[in-house]
C-alpha cells in the first residue's frame, strides 16, 4: 500500500513540475508512436509497437487532470491491439478462452477509455470518442445496429467527417 502511495506521490509531484507544453509534446510523441505503429507490416512488430504506445500513454493517463485526447488515443490502440491479438489467436487450441482472457478486456479497456474521453472533452475529442464507440461496437458485435448508427449521428452532428459517410 505505502509503495503505491509513495508511486502515485511521485507521479503527481512529476506531473506539477512539467509544463502543460510539455505535456502535450509527450501525447504528440505518443500519437506519432501510433501512427508508426499502425504502419508496420508484421503483426509482431506492430503489436509491440502499441504496447510501446501504451507505456507512453500511461505516463500521461497517471496524472489527476489527464488529457482526454490521452483517454481517446488509448481507446484506439487497445482496439487495434485487440485486433491484431484476436488475428494471432486464430490457430489457438481453445480459442474462445484465448479471446475471453486476451482480447475481450481490452475491448472493454477501450470503451471505459472512450466514456472517459466523452467527459470533459471538446466537441472534436467527443465527436472521434462517440466514432470510436460506433467501432468498438462493429468490433466486438455488441450492440444493435440502431446503437451504432446513434453514436454515428451524434459523432457527424459534432462534425466528424468519417462518420457522416457511413
Amino acid at each position: 500500500m505505502l509503495r503505491v502511495l509513495t508511486r502515485y506521490s511521485l507521479v503527481l509531484s512529476l506531473w506539477l513540475l512539467v509544463p502543460a507544453g510539455a505535456v502535450a509534446n509527450v501525447l504528440d510523441q505518443a500519437e506519432q508512436q501510433w501512427q508508426q505503429a499502425q504502419a508496420q507490416a508484421d503483426i509482431y512488430d506492430r503489436t509491440q509497437a502499441y504496447r510501446d504506445t501504451l507505456k507512453t500513454l500511461e505516463a500521461l493517463l497517471q496524472a489527476p487532470a489527464a488529457s482526454p485526447r490521452a483517454y481517446l488515443l488509448r481507446a484506439k490502440v487497445y482496439m487495434a491491439l485487440a485486433q491484431d491479438l484476436s488475428e494471432l489467436g486464430a490457430g489457438a487450441v481453445d480459442f474462445w478462452q484465448y479471446m475471453a482472457d486476451q482480447v475481450d478486456p481490452l475491448y472493454n479497456l477501450a470503451q471505459q477509455d472512450l466514456q472517459r474521453a466523452l467527459k470533459d472533452a471538446d466537441t472534436a475529442v467527443q465527436a472521434e470518442a462517440f466514432y470510436g464507440l460506433a467501432q468498438l461496437c462493429e468490433l466486438t458485435e455488441s450492440c444493435k445496429s440502431e446503437v451504432i448508427q446513434a453514436y454515428l449521428k451524434q459523432a457527424c452532428e459534432r462534425h466528424f467527417k468519417p462518420a457522416c459517410k457511413e
